[in-house]
């Protein structure tokens, strides 16, 4: 009934082979069984070594099985179990363990098509028909797709010969009784919303305890709603972390019993719905897009080569270049300026970098504005400048002596970022005179790796009169740029031990391109520490002007060949080419630039083709997509300090705005952003498989980090003391030297705190570093005991309204918020769950009464700031009490936790109930109202008592009752220290107060007068005031 016999094969050899039959009885082919590896040996292109079958040709398998215990005619009148079972070993096994009839199919995958033929041919066999597969996730699926009952070995990766090997045909005949049911998909789309949410709450935001969880399922619906729930949750870790498929793989391996494969099929759909929006975002805004394309109809060029011939440059047109990195963008402006000077014209150049003047200087045969004094301004026909020194004098003087007949813009897109979002540029006349430059000159040239559609939208809204030209070069897939990628601080530590320290020692030359001054510093330590005698040059942003770096930039490539190792931050990220042969680059993004920046870091070194690349898998921080929700939260803020209605925001804000916003899509994808960034610019790439990293290099790392915080404080407490004019000169100063910054960071922590220059110690520097000024400005707008509160300062009037800090509504939103948990301001006072969700309510409410308010006034964490298609929506905290330890934490507060008995008996344990209740760090409160006071009397902030009966808007004007009470911070500072001199005139207050102390600065006016408050607050006393202290799990 098996026909198995000896066969010879012409081209594999001996083998033995059995006949395969259809419903029909006739026919259909033959499979053959080799001996193990031999069809690998004969063609390894198409089997593999665990290969050793393989059917005829023409044997259509989806319709061919073969009988072991009866024959075909036999089957119209057996009305006993059938078991379908998968290969000839396997089904001779089930046979002689049961005595019962099997059909042996060909592939698990065809057992749905070969049950399905069976029942319909006779529709009797259905009632008692089994399917017994192999004990793996193709098995498992191809059991549900047959959808009747089924049976797989006991344990996992085993068939059923292997468990006659190891426990013989009793236990195999045991194990085949164990049948299960059949499953049903699941329509995930009538899953309720609230189950999804519901169980993204028990995940506690960790992926394996969601896999846990979805193991112990116990019915097709709750394992249903539990991956989907895991799709919901984690499917940002597609593709940075794994592809689509090992994603879904891990999902069906943690409960395959209960996933049927169409519910599969369902989860696979809605997680390439994420990603196919992730791509979208990267298309949209790192590239051009069809319909910008077909806009532009006559204007748009595609080309395959950049130069002269493919490139038209004529006057009065906007000419846009975008080409691969290295295709010919600079050679092309190059001889465009070269050709101009033949013929007298002037030509301006611009950069986004002060220290990327010199390098595109050299290559375009220009000067850069940092060689040429004001004086000689005049003379000068060839120009490069940086966008922020528009507005300069000497570039001023450059402009004003003649016209500009041809602009050259290198990195448009970085022009854009940097007019939006450049902390440095809060004056709407540097935008206003880059246009009128763009407006003015009959031949402007951008050129850009990363045009996008934004941007060529930008320049039609501007400029609607002019022609816009657009000429692309697409990237090619080149696979030879490979590319290991990584997610984590554990994946970043393994590279850097397992992969860049060894290929250093092995004599390799390694660019390592960074986000991070300060890991870029860590990673200079460790470096050093291993090989003390290596050449190495360490480029960031504040040591850009001392000697080694200098004559580095003067000439990247000459001077990249005289050292093994360059770190560089995103100083140099665009505007250079560097051909110096080195080995490979090792990239380490901490989601602070752009995708599309760190991308441009790496390919600085052009002979470069190995890339290792280690990113945040997701962003530490987050903030709200909604460009409209950011233009009304700065409307609203506006009428809120003015008092009037009418404010409008103005076509700069708007700008600002629409950028931070385009940004802020780009940063939420995190490393998934950079991932396919990547791959749209032509690396191949592969998931990085290192070892964890050893102890002893954890070791090494905590100690150089440590390090490097010290030797940084001992640079800034060890820099010479400047006085105010020097500060303003060298805040101003183009190029200053590291020293000079270390100078100026000092003057600025002693002037923001109020301390004496020459009395600045080291745990001053600590303090302003790990708490910072954002962090006391907030603490200052919180009451004080007494009600009163610090004055917020004023933003100036000519300050566009998206570069304003608007304290004013940080004091009074501040006091309503705090209001349950200090109700009398005793800031002794502790909390627990019912008193933190009282802030929350109030949170919830103003939220939603002013959407985005809260965020974009940095406020509330942006952790709870859900991103919709309808806008920003308030996403409920799961822990109350976490959200507002964290909105303290915000204000340079720590927080002690501690629990208390409450008396009452759980019915389930027997065991007495406790509660958890929090409270504040006693001695880093008293460390910040020292500050508070310090600074308060240097900066003649005067104190204010405020009666705010509530928060809203009325008709759009602020409804608000508030009276001054008039008194200066000497007084305030007269009652809590009455060591203090006596003087009744501000002006008479002095300059610089005593740093305070912790201990003899704490003012017994703020002593908790309940023991028991103070016992609670007494683990804390002995800790670092700056320092969290670690709560129990």
């Amino acid at each position: 009934m098996i026909g198995l016999r000896c066969a010879q094969d012409w081209w594999y050899g001996d083998c033995l082979e059995y006949p395969l039959i259809n419903v029909k009885g006739q026919t259909t082919g033959c499979e053959r069984i080799y001996s193990r590896g031999l069809l690998h040996q004969k063609c390894p292109e198409r089997f593999s070594s665990k290969d050793n079958k393989k059917v005829t040709k023409g044997t259509k398998v989806s319709e061919s099985f073969a009988l072991v215990g009866v024959s075909l005619s036999e089957l119209p009148h057996y009305f006993g179990c059938l078991r379908i079972v998968g290969g000839m070993a396997d089904a001779v096994n089930v046979y002689l363990a049961t005595g019962e009839p099997v059909a042996c199919i060909v592939g698990e995958n065809n057992a749905r098509s070969i049950v399905a033929q069976l029942t319909q041919e006779w529709p009797h066999l259905a009632r008692n028909l089994i399917v017994a597969l192999d004990h793996d996730l193709p098995g498992i699926m191809a059991c549900h797709r047959a959808g009747f009952r089924w049976v797989v070995p006991q344990r996992y990766g085993e068939d059923w010969s292997d468990v006659r090997i190891d426990a013989g045909l009793q236990s195999l005949k045991r194990q085949l009784k164990w049948v299960r049911k059949p499953i049903q998909p699941i329509d995930l789309k009538s899953v309720p919303a609230p189950a999804v949410e519901m169980a993204k709450d028990n995940f506690c935001g960790n992926y394996r305890s969601a896999l846990k969880l979805l193991a112990k399922a116990n019915n097709e619906q709750c394992a249903a709603t539990l991956a989907k729930a895991i799709v919901s949750r984690f499917h940002y870790k597609v593709p940075a972390q794994c592809d689509e498929h090992d994603f879904i793989q891990r999902i069906q391996a943690a409960n395959p019993y209960l996933l049927h494969p169409d519910t599969l099929n369902q989860l696979k759909r809605q997680l390439s719905g994420y990603c196919f929006r992730q791509q979208q975002v990267i298309q949209g805004e790192c590239g051009l897009s069809s319909g910008k394309k077909k806009s532009l109809a006559e204007r748009y060029h595609s080309v395959s080569v950049i130069n002269p011939k493919t490139v038209s440059l004529e006057k009065g047109q906007i000419t846009l270049i975008k080409a691969p990195y290295a295709s010919g963008k600079t050679k092309l402006m190059s001889a465009l300026s070269q050709a101009a000077l033949q013929k007298g014209e002037r030509v301006l150049a611009g950069t986004h970098l002060v220290s990327l003047a010199h390098e595109l200087a050299r290559r375009l045969g220009l000067e850069s504005y940092l060689d040429i004094p004001e004086s000689f301004m005049a003379t000068v026909n060839r120009l490069v400048t940086c966008i922020n020194s528009l507005c300069a004098p000497n570039v001023s003087r450059f402009l004003e002596s003649g016209k500009t007949d041809i602009l050259l813009l290198d990195e448009f897109s970085q022009h854009i970022s940097v007019l939006g979002t450049s902390p440095h540029i809060k004056d709407p006349s540097v935008l206003a005179r880059y246009l009128d430059l763009i407006e003015q000159t009959p031949t402007v040239v951008i050129c850009d790796a990363d045009l996008s559609s934004y941007h060529v939208g930008l320049l039609q809204e501007w400029f609607p009169e002019k022609e816009i030209h657009v000429y692309e070069m697409s990237y090619s897939q080149d696979l030879t740029l490979t590319c290991q990628f990584a997610t984590g601080k554990a994946k970043a530590k393994s590279v850097i031990d397992h992969q860049l320290l060894p290929s250093i020692a092995q004599g390799k030359k390694i660019a390592i391109a960074t986000d991070s001054r300060a890991y870029a510093g860590k990673l200079e330590k460790i470096i050093r520490k291993q090989f003390p005698d290596i050449s190495m040059l360490l480029f960031h942003g504040k040591n850009r002007n001392e000697p080694d770096q200098i004559a580095f930039q003067k000439n990247f490539d000459q001077e990249a060949q005289r050292y093994q190792v360059i770190i560089y931050t995103p100083a140099i990220e665009s505007g250079v080419s560097i051909q110096a042969p080195f080995d490979q680059v090792f990239g380490f993004s901490h989601n602070v630039v752009l995708p599309t920046k760190f991308v441009q870091m790496l390919r600085r070194f052009r002979s470069v083709w190995e890339f290792t690349v280690v990113a945040d898998l997701i962003p530490g921080k987050k903030d709200n997509e909604d460009w409209l929700a950011r233009v009304r939260a700065l409307q609203y803020a506006e009428r809120y300090v003015r008092n009037t209605d009418g404010v409008t925001v103005g076509e700069y804000d708007g700008f600002c705005e629409a950028e931070r916003s385009r940004q802020v899509k780009l940063k939420a994808l995190g490393g998934n952003g950079l991932f396919y960034l990547m791959q749209n610019r032509g690396f191949s790439m592969e998931y990085y498989q290192g070892k964890q990293q050893s102890e002893s290099f954890e070791l090494r790392w905590k100690a150089t980090e440590e390090e490097v915080e010290k030797e940084e404080r001992a640079a800034i407490q060890q820099s010479p003391i400047v006085s105010a004019s020097q500060y303003d000169e060298l805040s101003h100063k183009v190029e200053p030297r590291l020293q000079e910054i270390c100078s100026c960071e000092r003057y600025r922590i002693c002037d923001e705190l109020g301390i004496e220059p020459v009395a600045l110690k080291e745990e001053d520097i600590e303090f302003w570093q790990k708490v910072g000024l954002t962090r006391l400005r907030r603490f200052m707008q919180f009451p004080l005991p007494d009600g009163s509160h610090y004055q917020p300062q004023l933003d100036q009037e000519g300050t566009s309204i998206c570069h304003r800090r608007f304290e004013s509504i940080g004091v009074d939103v501040y006091r309503e918020f705090l209001k349950p948990l200090f109700p009398n301001w005793d800031y002794q006072r502790s909390w627990g769950e019912s008193e933190a969700e009282r802030v929350v309510d109030r949170v919830d409410a103003y939220h939603n009464e002013y959407p985005f308010m809260l965020n974009q006034l940095k406020l509330i964490p942006d952790s709870v700031i859900l991103n919709t298609p309808e806008g920003a929506k308030f996403q409920r905290p799961k822990s109350a009490c976490n959200f507002v330890n964290r909105l303290l934490r915000m204000a340079g507060l720590v927080i002690n936790s501690h629990q208390i008995r409450t008396g009452e008996m759980l019915p389930d344990t027997g065991k007495e109930k406790r509660v958890r209740r929090y409270s504040i760090n006693q001695e880093s409160l008293v460390c910040m109202r020292g500050y508070t006071r310090s600074r308060a009397a240097h900066k003649q902030i005067n104190l204010t008592h405020t009666c705010v009966d509530s928060i809203k808007i009325k008709q759009g004007v602020t409804a608000r009752l508030q009276y001054q009470v008039d008194t200066t911070v000497h007084s305030v500072m007269a009652v809590k220290n009455p060591s203090m001199p006596k003087t009744n005139k501000l002006s008479e207050v002095p300059t610089h107060t005593e740093r305070p102390d912790l201990k003899t600065n704490y003012s017994p006016e703020i002593e908790c007068t309940d023991q028991r408050g103070m016992n609670d607050h007494q683990s804390g006393l002995n800790q670092h005031p700056y320092e969290e202290l670690a709560e129990p799990q």
